[in-house]
């Protein structure tokens, strides 16, 4: 929930849907392999404004604590042979693009080493609590 707004911003309309069904649609359009959606507040109002589309769902009990619960909560359900992450903060529907190499894929085969280099390459948020921990190590 929005401190600052006493709502649920993912839910608020923006040109005819929801903001997080906008962000979801979005990189459902991209050359994604999957999509994660970490629920927080409202999870279940969340959920049913994402019916039928084809996400992964993970349930933060934490997100009360700030987003890097979320986001050490979404890195954590993503598929073990992944080479890169892409973080989407849905409450911001016109995100500019921006281009960060998060691992090498030429890097990424089959073997089991590379994929345990790709993954040891992916960002992992700083241990501290709530907003604070984003930065990646």
């Amino acid at each position: 929930m929005s401190v600052r707004m006493g709502q649920n911003k993912l839910l608020l309309t923006f040109q005819g849907k929801p903001l997080i069904a906008h962000a979801v649609d979005t990189l459902l359009a991209s050359a994604v392999d999957e999509v994660v959606v970490v629920l927080g507040h409202e999870a279940d109002k969340v959920r049913e404004k994402l019916a039928g589309k084809k996400v992964i769902f993970v349930e933060n009990p934490d997100y009360r604590e700030g987003l890097s619960t979320s986001v050490r909560a979404g890195i954590a359900a993503v598929a073990a042979d992944a080479s890169a992450i892409m973080i989407y903060l849905a409450d911001q529907p016109l995100p500019r693009t921006r281009r960060h190499k998060l691992a090498n894929p030429s890097l990424c085969g089959s073997q089991k080493a590379q994929q345990e280099h790709c993954r040891s390459v992916l960002p992992r948020p700083a241990r501290e609590p709530g907003d604070s921990g984003l930065s990646l190590q």
